[in-house]
């Protein structure tokens, strides 16, 4: 029988999930950006580099915590009360993946319609080039993000067999 702790340890590795394609993102937009623009895209001074890099490290842990302490956690924060649910962990899994998924997708789509927004704004105001090379990370890790989005709402099943292993 499905118990609220399932719930909620389901919960977690369903935000574990979400900090991982955060992190998958901006690796794959920070290693693409200097084959699109230049090697010299980024120095090792550049701040926003380091703030990216920090930004990977946390959700990395935060990832890491979620997907593999959720059984743990839960433990510590819900009661094994039984729920009124047909169903079983999985199934929860399923739903809320799916869900997380086209999320990540909508993320993904609002922030690369902001970014051109952005770009026929200052392309309008005559914005040097090189002053856009920085956006570039950002608009590759949107797009990436969108894409993973829908990989992940359309293959929300087998990812959630694949996490549900008790």
């Amino acid at each position: 029988m499905l118990t609220l702790r399932d719930v909620g340890a389901a919960a977690i590795k369903l935000f574990g999930l979400y900090f991982a394609s955060r992190v998958v993102a901006l690796y794959f937009a920070l290693m693409v950006t200097p084959l699109i623009l230049s090697p010299q895209a980024f120095s090792s001074t550049d701040p926003l580099l380091a703030a990216s890099i920090s930004s990977a490290v946390a959700n990395l842990a935060l990832a890491l915590i979620a997907l593999f302490a959720s059984d743990r956690i839960a433990v510590a924060l819900f009661p094994a009360m039984p729920l009124p649910l047909e169903g079983n962990r999985q199934d929860v899994l399923f739903v809320g993946i799916a869900i997380l998924g086209l999320w990540i997708a909508a993320d993904g789509a609002v922030a690369i319609l902001r970014g051109a927004g952005a770009f026929v704004h200052y392309s309008q105001h005559q914005v040097p080039s090189a002053s856009l090379e920085r956006s570039w990370p950002r608009l590759i890790g949107d797009l990436i993000a969108c894409v993973t989005g829908v990989i992940l709402a359309v293959s929300a099943r087998r990812v959630a067999a694949r996490l549900d292993r008790s």
